[in-house]
This record gives C-alpha cells, structure tokens and sequence, in this order.
C-alpha cells in the first residue's frame, strides 16, 4: 500500500478561492479541518470536488498528500512513480470491468 505524495504545486495553485455566500453561512457551513463556521463572504479554497476549505487548512495538507480531506479526491502530484500507478491501477479496474460485463454477456 502506497501513500500518495503531495499534491502538485501547479495544481495547488490553480485551486479557485471563491467566497462563502450568505446562504451557505447562515446554515453553519464548516471547513472540515477545523472546524469552524465559515463567516459570510469569507474566502475559501475550493476542490474539484466542491469542497470548501479555508487556506490556511488546506495549504498544509496538500503538501503532505494529494486528496481531499473529506472524499478523498486525488489532485495530480509531481511524481512519475506514482501517476503511473495511478494509471495503472485505473487499466486494472478496466479490465475487471470488461471482464465482468463479458463473463454476463455470455449468459444472458
């Protein structure tokens, strides 16, 4: 079992910071690292996954690990090794799949 490395700083940087609306405020929404209520038109960082996160939260983790801290979805890393695993884990779980949907296509 590997652990991913950090998260590429091209891809860091290129995270959007968007401010909190009123809406999402008011119903208590937190940053998921610690914690805290986001204040209304605060700025925060957002994943591709949506997630919001304050800077200061964020920032550090990413530099210990590519993923989310809350799903677990993967930013690029500057390490060949470990995109290449990456891929191929992905060609693998492929395979697996065409396997399946062959081995249920011969029996229906």
């Amino acid at each position: 079992h590997r652990l991913p490395p950090p998260a590429a700083r091209r891809a860091v940087e290129g995270l959007p910071e968007v401010r909190v609306g009123a809406p999402q405020a008011a119903k208590g929404l937190r940053c998921p690292v610690c914690l805290l209520e986001f204040e209304a038109e605060e700025a925060a960082r957002q994943m591709p996954c949506q997630h919001l996160f304050h800077a200061g939260c964020l920032l550090p983790w990413l530099g210990k690990t590519n993923s989310c801290p809350l799903c677990r979805h993967e930013l690029p890393t500057d390490h060949p090794e470990y995109e290449e695993y990456k891929q191929e884990k992905v060609r693998k779980e492929q395979q697996v799949h065409r396997l399946e949907y062959l081995h249920g296509a011969m029996y229906t």
